[in-house]
């Protein structure tokens, strides 16, 4: 039984409710549901030692829905998703892609499901 909660990486095949921090202290949330459905919420850090890792970014505060993601501990995390603006006014632009700092911890928060089919301690 892992009592602390942890995993190495998230995938699609992991559900349930997870807690990202980063290297900058930015804190994800991540839900992932049962179609591999994954949203996000992004806290920006209270205090940065970089002004850019502080930054404010788009959908920051909101869940969101992001198409690919790949979240490793000791790798920077890669999120991709739709500006459903920029889909209708620009006809050029495919996505939007954020690239985290190093991802320093994954946990699994209470309430979330137990299905652990993909990585993890």
């Amino acid at each position: 039984m892992n009592l602390d909660h942890s995993i190495d990486e998230l995938t699609r095949r992991v559900t349930g409710l997870y807690l990202v921090v980063t290297k900058s202290g930015s804190r994800y949330q991540v839900e992932i549901d049962q179609a591999g459905r994954v949203r996000v919420r992004r806290t920006p850090a209270a205090f940065a030692i970089n002004a850019m890792w502080g930054s404010s970014l788009f959908n920051d505060g909101d869940l969101f829905e992001v198409w690919i993601v790949q979240l490793r501990v000791g790798a920077p995390g890669v999120l991709v998703f739709f500006k459903e603006h920029r889909l209708q006014d620009d006809p050029e632009y495919l996505s939007t892609t954020r690239v985290t700092t190093t991802v320093e911890s994954i946990t699994k928060l209470l309430g979330g499901s137990d299905a652990r089919s993909g990585g993890g301690k």
